[in-house]
């Protein structure tokens, strides 16, 4: 029998019913309690390891320099302080206030249109947003006016869309490459976007590798992000063992 439901019809919640209006009443006594840890893992993360692994590969060999992976460049450094405060720290706790702190010393830093903080931080706020309610963590964004307080206004609103999940074609290609069997079309994906700018592509894919090899990690008790961050040479040993 279908009942009508009125709009704006009045909703009070009992111990084992809910209340609809004055004529609906749902019984919840034989519904079960769900439960966080018999939820099944998503797919998508156990079929990261060889995207992951061919992605670090290609970054490893293209010409990097002025990006964050260039050691003698201008923001390498601070790309490993922000990896060892605010990346690896998420692994084992959602303390997403901690993980702003961090960013907020790479906004800004680099040349160009869009510093290569700032694409760094874009690459992997999109990447984390976009996923991190499979491995059951918040999304994280950070407030436009702190952004626009560090970096031009262009290279900070751009930054906010990446946050946002409002992406670009190539960006947009990238994320839902991720959940393709295969790494094909991830890495037609990536050497896409790679080209972007001079080094935003780099500094953008960066961010993105990181943040799916974090929520792997945290879907899959795994530690795939250690083994990223050696081969980019964006941590010490030191920076691993103070994580564990």
């Amino acid at each position: 029998m279908q009942q009508i439901i009125k709009p704006l019809a009045t909703v009070s919640l009992h111990e084992n019913r809910i209340d609809i209006g004055e004529s609906v009443s749902i019984d919840l006594t034989r519904v079960v309690p769900w439960d966080l840890e018999t939820v099944a893992r998503p797919q998508d993360f156990r079929e990261l390891k060889e995207k992951l692994h061919l992605g670090s590969l290609i970054l490893m060999i293209v010409d990097n320099r002025l990006s964050v992976l260039d050691q003698n460049g201008f923001t390498h450094s601070s790309a490993m302080q922000w990896v060892k405060e605010g990346v690896l720290p998420l692994r084992h706790s959602d303390d997403a206030e901690g993980f702003r702190i961090a960013a907020q010393d790479l906004v800004g830093l680099g040349s160009g249109f869009t510093p290569s903080g700032d694409d760094l931080l874009g690459g992997f706020l999109a990447a984390y947003n976009s996923f991190s309610r499979r491995a059951w963590r918040k999304t994280i964004c950070i407030q436009f006016d702190t952004l626009e307080k560090k970096t031009n206004w262009i290279s900070a609103k751009l930054l906010d869309f990446m946050q946002r999940e409002v992406l670009d074609e190539q960006m947009s290609m990238l994320i839902e490459s991720t959940n393709a069997h295969g790494s094909d079309r991830f890495i037609l994906a990536l050497e896409t976007l790679l080209p972007r700018g001079h080094t935003s592509g780099i500094d953008i894919l960066v961010g993105v590798l990181l943040a799916l090899g974090l929520l792997h990690d945290i879907a899959e008790g795994d530690d795939i992000t250690a083994t990223l961050v050696r081969r980019l040479r964006l941590t010490s040993e030191d920076s691993l063992s103070q994580v564990r």
